[in-house]
């Protein structure tokens, strides 16, 4: 016999084959079936890309308040926005200004 050279008997093959076997089928299993699979990441790749468009468009609306209650703040006071904050909330408006309706 000559170096590297493992003799196995037919019964120890059969068994190695075997267990290499199910040890494959074991992998691929959860390759495509379990909670790690490559199915369940595309799913959570979708659902992060969902999340992360959601969460721009709250810090957008979270910037927009910020800049409306810094307007509103007695130090900061600022007059115009009080004024389109009252004709958007109660529909008042000056007897000088001009409304533009459209239908659209």
């Amino acid at each position: 016999m000559g170096y590297g050279v493992i003799s196995l008997s037919k019964r120890m093959r059969q068994g190695l084959t075997l267990s290499l076997s199910l040890l494959l089928v074991y992998f691929l299993f959860h390759l495509f079936f379990s909670e790690r699979s490559i199915p369940a990441m595309t799913t959570l790749l979708k659902d992060q890309k969902q999340l992360e468009t959601h969460l721009e468009k709250a810090q957008i609306k979270r910037d927009e308040l910020i800049k409306t209650a810094t307007g509103l703040r007695p130090e900061t006071l600022d007059i115009d926005l009080i004024e389109e904050y009252t004709i958007q909330m109660l529909g008042h408006h000056k007897q000088s200004s001009i409304m533009i309706m459209d239908d659209t």
